[in-house]
This record gives structure tokens, sequence and C-alpha cells, in this order.
């Protein structure tokens, strides 16, 4: 256990009375939470969330940027954009079965449209 703790309601270290975390406290918890940096977080969001109710006065900017904002950013890939997903190609039309729509009749011209086809004709 740490003897670098808080001191409230001011947030201060009880060893060395600077801020908390202090330098000291912050490595600390890192050693401690080493591999587990969501856990941290959470453990430091618990204990900012208890800042802000003890230090009304002080923003919650400063405070999120003691607590939170020496935290390292997870070091993820950068994402690329994947193409968009496309079921079926442009000449395909999927099956009645897939779609769930019920077979169709092909269309058919009006009458009144083949009965002047055939006038021409004849």
């Amino acid at each position: 256990m740490s003897l670098h703790t808080p001191i409230r309601p001011h947030w201060k270290c009880a060893i060395c009375s600077d801020e908390w975390p202090c330098h000291t406290r912050r490595r600390q918890l890192l050693a401690q939470f080493y591999g587990a940096p969501a856990s941290l977080a959470l453990v430091l969001a618990r204990h900012l969330v208890q800042a802000c109710e003890d230090l009304p006065t002080t923003a919650s900017g400063l405070l999120h940027r003691r607590f939170l904002g020496w935290l390292n950013p997870p070091t993820a890939p950068p994402r690329t954009p994947s193409p968009p997903v496309r079921l079926f190609s442009d000449t395909h039309m999927p099956p009645a079965a897939v779609t769930g729509d019920s077979p169709r009749p092909p269309l058919r011209a009006p009458k009144h449209a083949a009965h002047r086809l055939l006038a021409g004709v004849g």
C-alpha cells in the first residue's frame, strides 16, 4: 500500500504535499496497473468524480487533466476505411428467396399498345 494517498477534501498528497496524484503515485499506479490501462483509467475516474465533489470551484477540465490527462492514449494502429460491402453485383439480382419477394411475372405492354403494333403490321 502506498503512503502517497490523497488528503481530502483538498486532494494533496499525504507525503509530498503535491497535488494528488503526485509524480510518485503516478509511477506507482502505472506499475500496479501494468497491462491493464482501462482498469487504471476507471480507478482514476472514480477519484476524479470524488475530487469534483470535494473541489466544486475548480474547473472540471483542470481536474480531468490532473487525474486522467497524464495517461497515455491507447496505441492502436491507424484505421483505414474499408471499402463498402457489396452484397450483389450490378448485373445480378438476388433470388426471390433471399429478398423475401415473391416471383413476379414479366412486364407486359398495355393492350392498347399491342393493338397499335398489330394494326401497323398487317
